[in-house]
């Protein structure tokens, strides 16, 4: 996003329970034609910063979500989910294709919008099977930007 990251909160979002406590640490990455190895990457590279994630991790891409719960030891390949449905209705709602390049700040508010409607109980996107675990976890919760933290 452009700025430096504090140490402190070291993601794009993050989902809070009412205490606030963390529940779901989201980073959004516009980057295409990722896989899992590449997110295991970026999962190693995001704890080696944090200093106790103890929840869980979502890696957003235009393409793909990569999930681990916040018990998955560190080499523990992530849940690969298809994000392509649950994405297009932001990208038309944003004047984007599909394919191509997403500017990051776009992307990250694409991402942003998807949560605040999960979390608000707005279904616009995929909810198969697969995505039912972040839905559950999002689903009424608050949303913390890097911004506000």
């Amino acid at each position: 996003m452009g700025m430096v990251r504090p140490m402190a909160f070291p993601f794009d979002f993050l989902v809070v329970d009412e205490r606030l406590e963390p529940l779901l640490a989201v980073e959004a990455d516009a980057i295409r034609g990722t896989d899992a190895a590449w997110a295991m990457e970026l999962r190693r590279t995001i704890v080696a910063r944090t200093s106790n994630l103890r929840c869980g991790l979502l890696l957003a891409t235009p393409n793909r979500f990569y999930l681990w719960s916040g018990s998955s030891p560190l080499d523990a390949p992530p849940r690969t989910i298809d994000a392509r449905p649950v994405f297009a209705p932001y990208f038309q709602r944003a004047g984007i294709g599909q394919v191509g390049r997403v500017d990051p700040e776009v992307f990250a508010d694409v991402v942003h919008w998807w949560l605040q409607d999960v979390a608000s109980g707005v279904d616009r996107g995929a909810t198969g099977p697969e995505m039912q675990s972040i839905l559950e976890v999002v689903k009424g919760r608050q949303i913390v930007t890097e911004t506000a933290a």
